[in-house]
């Protein structure tokens, strides 16, 4: 028998796809559920603590559908950024998930944690290939980072043709700046984290589908 949680995210995220986070109310999901909102409440106190529950489990399982990756790639930066790019490709240019991207970007709290994972990863890796940023610094870069990377996408979501990977590169050359990767090399790991990323793509489409 599913645990209540569970099935409060299930039902969740499903409201969540059809509807997009602003058209999902609390007593909607409860309902779904089949449990009241004070209950609901219990388990999550807020939507947006509802909503990064749903977003957290869909990243666990592109990082674990990705760890071929992070294990044979022998340039550490394509193996982190290829699941930043993949991650990103399902929220902006799928239009299926594009609305729940938008609505989310503009939360708070889900900003706030977006930023303090993302730093958290950040350091983990820093620290994986030797660099000697301090973790305080690295923290304030992240947020600046994110939000950047946030604005960026919202500007351009309404693109015809949306030119994800166009975006995306830009993204990467900013992140490159700060890890000193020299500019002559740049475009070769751009170019190596788009094949990766779009070759994983094509080969695992059931993991992107949450």
């Amino acid at each position: 028998m599913k645990k209540t949680k569970e099935i409060i995210l299930e039902k969740g995220a499903v409201l969540f796809r059809e509807k997009g986070y602003n058209g999902t109310s609390m007593r909607e999901i409860a309902q779904a559920a089949g449990i009241a909102v004070g209950n609901l409440c219990y388990y999550f106190p807020k939507k947006e603590d509802l909503y990064y529950s749903y977003y957290s489990r869909f990243f666990s399982a592109i990082t674990d559908a990705l760890e071929p990756i992070f294990t044979t790639e022998t340039n550490p930066w394509v193996s982190f950024f290829a699941r930043e790019y993949i991650i990103y490709y399902k929220f902006f240019a799928d239009p299926h998930y594009k609305r729940q991207a938008l609505d989310a970007i503009n939360i708070p709290v889900f900003r706030q944690h977006y930023c303090r994972d993302f730093y958290s990863r950040l350091l983990e890796f820093m620290e994986s290939i030797g660099s000697n940023f301090e973790p305080e610094n690295l923290l304030d870069y992240s947020i600046i980072f994110c939000t950047t990377e946030m604005h960026l996408f919202e500007a351009h979501a309404n693109d015809d043709p949306f030119d994800f990977k166009k975006i995306f590169s830009l993204i990467l050359r900013i992140q490159f700046n700060f890890g000193k990767i020299e500019y002559e090399h740049q475009q070769e790991v751009v170019d190596e984290i788009v094949r990766v990323s779009e070759q994983f793509l094509e080969e695992h489409p059931g993991v992107l589908t949450f």
